[in-house]
């Protein structure tokens, strides 16, 4: 049996040019696309979806999470204002969307929200009052955050309120436990939990 060999070579050429078109093609749509250091590629501009700073567990209901009613100084007599509708959690890591607080951290979470609508002290003003960053958790959730990549390391830029973060991506040290910072000192584990960005520094009111 013969066969023309130039003819046979083009044709399987051509068929891996076009299973390697397709793989590559396959690659672009694959989300997330991983960086040469083994980062998931995140770079650009993004917004969230819902806008709300006041409840990570449901963003268009009030401070606190409160039901209607439930806030202080809020709506006119014989008004009550309608009840938020539910937008997804911003908690991703929890079956029920649920923040799981420790005793110690929910006292103090009360402690802070019963004094919030009728502050009496500084630490009863909630940041955004004063003008100062909202932390690195709050901070998301107001305006869009243009993210940068470079070989070691993920900057955040924050249109509100021009605040940034620059997060080496490798294990060295935080500062000293007595040094606190607005929007923390995060550190990325590298390549084995890429998505896991931890800070020890942080300042209460930047939580």
């Amino acid at each position: 049996m013969r066969f023309n060999s130039k003819l046979f070579i083009t044709v399987v050429l051509g068929t891996a040019m076009v299973g390697s078109a397709i793989a590559a093609e396959a690659d672009k749509a694959a989300w997330p696309q991983h960086a040469p250091d083994g980062q998931p590629k995140v770079e650009g501009f993004w917004v969230t979806v819902v806008y709300g700073m006041g409840c990570l567990q449901n963003p268009r209901a009030g401070v606190g999470c409160l039901e209607e009613g439930e806030e202080p100084g809020r709506g006119a007599p014989g008004k009550p204002r309608p009840k938020p509708p539910k937008a997804a959690s911003r908690i991703v890591d929890t079956p029920d969307g649920e923040i799981p607080y420790q005793p110690w951290a929910r006292t103090k979470q009360q402690y802070l929200l019963s004094n919030y609508f009728e502050p009496t002290r500084p630490e009863f003003l909630d940041p955004q009052q004063l003008c100062l960053p909202l932390g690195p958790v709050r901070q998301l959730t107001w305006h869009d955050v243009h993210i940068l990549q470079y070989p070691g390391y993920v900057i955040f830029e924050h249109e509100g309120g021009h605040v940034f973060r620059i997060i080496p991506l490798d294990d060295r040290p935080h500062p000293g436990a007595n040094i606190k910072l607005w929007m923390g000192d995060s550190r990325g584990p590298g390549k084995a939990t890429p998505w896991s960005w931890m800070s020890p520094t942080t300042i209460p009111k930047g939580a």
